[in-house]
């Protein structure tokens, strides 16, 4: 029989977060999180760490000898391919350095980028199934059946990294999105984050940046889909 522990006090204990942050590009991500990282870590102790998928612009933030007004933080830069594999590795590594808070720009290359969920799933159809349009729609569902356990073990180790006291901040690119509805024409969805991941389910928080946002999140989504998307605790 297992034995579970009862907390009955109100002592205070690190507490599971995991944040996300999605905004085209320009909205403000990449600082916005690095700041909201600093002053987590005020609290929490330590330096985050910044994994960075995007051509080492994370670098620019940097305190350095020829930025020496810039922030105090470590770097991954994490290279192609996006495997979601490849991202535990990672987190693994910035979790080495005794880093509690972890910045992980961009998640979005684990859904669509090189080596990513999309592109394992589209080249495995190409493998299987060559320019046979009705054999890759059959084949279709199998492809992911392969491929996206990786995903769901990516995000079981994140949701259990938080058990150590390790808080995530992930950085998701956003799109303003239309889709087709019948008998309505055309609809505006709002902006969505460039991921097909159930992880959102699992966030402390999310917040959405609009273009020009300046790292300010939205405080009153629009759509349905910006408000599912935008999650913040009462």
């Amino acid at each position: 029989m297992r034995q579970f522990e009862v907390v009955t006090s109100s002592v205070d204990q690190s507490t599971a977060m995991i944040i996300g942050i999605a905004g085209e590009t320009g909205s403000g991500k990449t600082l916005s999180s690095i700041r909201l990282a600093l002053g987590m870590c005020r609290v929490v102790g330590g330096k985050p760490v910044l994994i960075e998928t995007n051509s080492l612009r994370g670098l620019h933030y940097r305190k350095s000898a020829n930025n020496p007004k810039g922030f105090d933080y470590n770097y991954i830069d994490f290279e192609h391919p996006f495997g979601p594999l490849a991202y535990i590795d990672a987190i693994q590594a910035a979790v080495k350095t005794g880093s509690k808070v972890v910045i992980v720009d961009s998640m979005s290359d684990e859904h669509s980028g090189d080596g990513g969920v999309m592109d394992q799933i589209n080249k495995l159809l190409d493998d299987k199934c060559g320019d046979d349009f009705s054999k890759r729609e059959r084949m279709n569902m199998v492809a992911h059946a392969r491929i996206k356990p990786q995903r769901a073990q990516l995000n079981r180790y994140i949701v259990q990294l938080g058990r150590t006291g390790v808080i995530l901040i992930l950085c998701y690119r956003a799109h303003d999105k239309v889709k087709p509805i019948t008998g309505q024409g055309i609809k505006h969805v709002g902006f969505e984050p460039e991921t097909t991941s159930t992880l959102r389910y699992e966030m402390t928080q999310a917040f959405l940046l609009m273009p020009g946002a300046k790292g300010s999140p939205t405080v009153t989504p629009e759509t349905n889909e910006e408000k599912i998307w935008s999650k913040t605790p009462m």
